[in-house]
């Protein structure tokens, strides 16, 4: 399924761009040039690397899978083979560098490829300042910037050598296509060398069959899913990261807008940058919780996450192939399970980005929790529980650095919403302070933001308040350090200078305690009773600073 999609989308993209590569070339970041004369003598080494350091991307002639030292490219690869490697690999590389291209070359009739072979018949001219792995290609002095893989002769030459490096493939049925064609032996890598498919060690092999023949893929169709991942893998428009994961995307037809929406709803200032009024006005219409409507929502759309792993293979966390519509239903329920009253300078966007840095030390990517990037995608895109490891991540970095951001609140929230309608419960945490509600882990976090902003409007800033002293032990113990922080609320009351505002508070309190049971504080608070009370902290706590009562009482209702 994932490589017949991307067999599709290269399709797609030979159809659409003029500059996609075809079968029997590749596109490559190329480095530098090597400028020779009429001769072959080189005139200049040129850089292809401008000032930001971002090497030019050329289709060359396809670059296969090394298996082995000594295995050159055509007219394009590295400088240990085009000019000097190591002393103990030079020979090697030259040697088996200049057969290839006599091989391919000898019966040419241009001028450039007699250049070529006059350059080869001498000694390497050295590194030049490159380094061994930059890729380099070939060009005449006075050819006027074209490269000899260009020239016709030259392509015409290569393209024959490449269809006769198929005569010795074996031929079956290609899993992708359906077809009887030569097979692929080795598959190209994606990320540098790591690879989607391979067969690295004999466990992974069955029948006394060899490498390819295991899960037969034709030489065309590993061309088109190579080509196609790496154009997505390359392109910003097509791909996001998420910590250590890559999540590439595309529609099965043409859909650029569809496209854009979905590259800029996936980033974090997507609504606050924005890339377009139209990407705008349709985000802002999602982040209400409503599906935009001025979408194509028939189009299939695909997303692919992907980590490049250690061992030189390429481990797949998920493949997602939906029509948009449905796509954007899920978002837009995620929003809605999410959405929790925001403050003033709190952003619009709440991307699985920001979510997953809530939950790394110092908000540093590669601090994110392992798998938990995939685990969250899936939750929001199959419309399942979001992941546990999730919510107990939350609620430490909470617990660490004694604050509840929206964005915080956002996924305890939604966590536990999803865990209530999964379980068919009818009552839900609303999006904004819920006056009625009785439960009484939300009670306690609204008592502790009451005893917050008294003791600010007592003391004014201070370095520590009630809340970075004691959330943590409120959330462990409630019973011993409610009675200590009841204590300390009655001292703050009294040096509070206006005499309505000791009234209000007094008022909030008997309200908050009137539900709270006879029984009084519990001596432990469960991990779902933390989020619980985390929430009620942060409602209560927005509800002090908002402007107006409309958004005290915002409920689940109002904002759908």
């Amino acid at each position: 399924m994932i490589l017949q999609a991307l067999s599709g989308y290269y399709e797609r993209l030979a159809r659409e761009k003029a500059d996609t590569p075809r079968y029997g070339f590749s596109t490559a970041q190329v480095s530098g040039c090597i400028e020779l004369d009429n001769q072959g003598h080189v005139r200049e080494v040129i850089s292809l690397v401008d000032e930001k350091k971002k090497k030019t991307p050329l289709i060359v002639p396809n670059q296969h899978k090394r298996t082995k030292l000594g295995d050159p490219y055509f007219l394009c690869d590295k400088a240990d083979y085009f000019l000097a490697g190591e002393e103990a690999e030079r020979a090697i590389n030259w040697e088996s560098t200049r057969a290839l291209h006599q091989d391919i070359l000898a019966d040419v009739d241009d001028d450039g490829a007699r250049a070529l072979l006059a350059f080869f018949e001498g000694e390497p001219p050295g590194g030049q300042g490159f380094g061994k792995a930059d890729l380099l290609v070939f060009r005449m002095e006075s050819d006027g910037g074209a490269y000899l893989h260009e020239r016709p002769a030259i392509r015409n030459a290569w393209e024959r050598h490449f269809s006769r490096q198929t005569e010795g493939n074996a031929v079956a049925q290609c899993l992708v296509t359906g077809e009887e064609e030569p097979l692929a032996r080795v598959h190209k890598g994606i990320e540098g060398n790591a690879t989607i498919v391979s067969f690295k060690q004999p466990a992974f092999r069955s029948y006394g069959k060899e490498e390819g023949g295991n899960a037969p893929v034709s030489l065309r169709a590993e061309f088109q899913y190579t080509t196609a991942l790496k154009a997505l893998a390359s392109d910003p428009r097509h791909y996001f990261r998420l910590g250590g994961d890559k999540v590439v995307f595309w529609a099965e037809r043409s859909a650029g807008l569809e496209e854009d929406f979905f590259g800029d709803m996936m980033h974090v200032s997507a609504v606050d940058e924005g890339s377009s009024e139209e990407i705008r006005k349709n985000l802002l219409t999602l982040y209400s919780g409503k599906k935009p409507t001025e979408l194509d929502s028939d189009v299939q759309f695909c997303l692919l996450g992907y980590a490049k792993l250690s061992d030189g293979r390429i481990g797949i966390r998920f493949f997602y192939r939906e029509r948009f519509g449905h796509i954007l239903e899920s978002y837009a329920r995620h929003i809605r399970d999410c959405e929790v009253v925001r403050g003033k300078n709190d952003p619009i966007a709440l991307t699985p980005r920001r979510i997953l840095l809530e939950t790394a030390v110092e908000y540093k990517s590669e601090n994110i929790p392992p798998l938990l990037e995939s685990a969250l995608l899936r939750s929001i895109f199959w419309d399942t529980a979001y992941p546990y490891t999730l919510y107990m991540a939350i609620l430490r970095r909470a617990r660490a650095d004694a604050r509840v951001n929206r964005t915080r609140a956002a996924v305890i929230k939604g966590y536990l919403n999803r865990q209530d309608r999964l379980n068919q419960k009818e009552e839900m945490l609303t999006v904004g302070l819920n006056p009625q509600e009785t439960n009484l882990a939300y009670l306690l976090g609204r008592l502790l933001a009451v005893f917050q902003k008294a003791q600010y409007d007592a003391l004014g800033q201070v370095n520590a308040d009630v809340v970075d002293k004691y959330l943590n032990a409120a959330l462990a113990a409630p019973g011993t350090v409610f009675t200590t922080l009841a204590a300390l609320f009655e001292k703050h009351l009294k040096k509070i200078e206006h005499p309505g505002a000791v009234v209000n508070y007094q008022k909030l309190m008997q309200e908050i305690h009137g539900k709270i049971p006879s029984s009084g504080y519990p001596r432990t608070l469960s991990a779902e009773e933390q989020g619980r009370f985390l929430i009620g902290y942060y409602h209560q706590r927005q509800a002090f600073y908002s402007n107006t009562k409309d958004e005290n009482t915002n409920t689940e209702q109002e904002a759908s």
